[in-house]
C-alpha cells in the first residue's frame, strides 16, 4: 500500500512536472506570437505613418508651388504696370528734366 502510495505521488509529481513544461513552452510561443504580432503593428503603422507624411508633404509642396506661381504672376503684373506708366510718363519726365536743365 505504501509503494502505490509513493507511486501515485511519483506519477503525480511527473504530471505536473510534464503541465509545468508545456505550460513554459505555451508562454515561451505566446509571448513570441505576441512579439512577432508587436512588431507587425509596428511596421504598419510605421508604413502608414511614414505615407501620410509623404502625402502631407506633397501636398504642402504643391501649395507652396501654386503659391510660387500665383506670386510670380502677381510680380509680373505689378512689374508691367509700372512699366506702362513709365512708358506713358516717358516724355513727360524727359521735357521736365529737360526745362529744369535748361531753365
Amino acid at each position: 500500500m505504501a509503494k502505490d502510495m509513493l507511486d501515485a505521488i511519483r506519477a503525480a509529481e511527473e504530471e505536473a512536472g510534464r503541465r509545468e513544461s508545456e505550460a513554459k513552452e505555451q508562454l515561451a510561443q505566446t509571448v513570441a506570437n505576441a512579439k512577432k504580432e508587436a512588431d507587425a503593428l509596428i511596421a504598419a503603422r510605421t508604413d502608414k505613418a511614414t505615407a501620410d507624411a509623404d502625402a502631407l508633404l506633397e501636398a504642402a509642396q504643391a501649395d507652396n508651388r501654386r503659391a510660387l506661381e500665383q506670386a510670380d504672376r502677381d510680380a509680373t503684373d505689378a512689374c508691367n504696370r509700372i512699366s506702362a506708366t513709365a512708358d506713358k510718363n516717358r516724355a513727360s519726365v524727359i521735357a521736365k528734366a529737360a526745362d529744369a536743365i535748361l531753365g
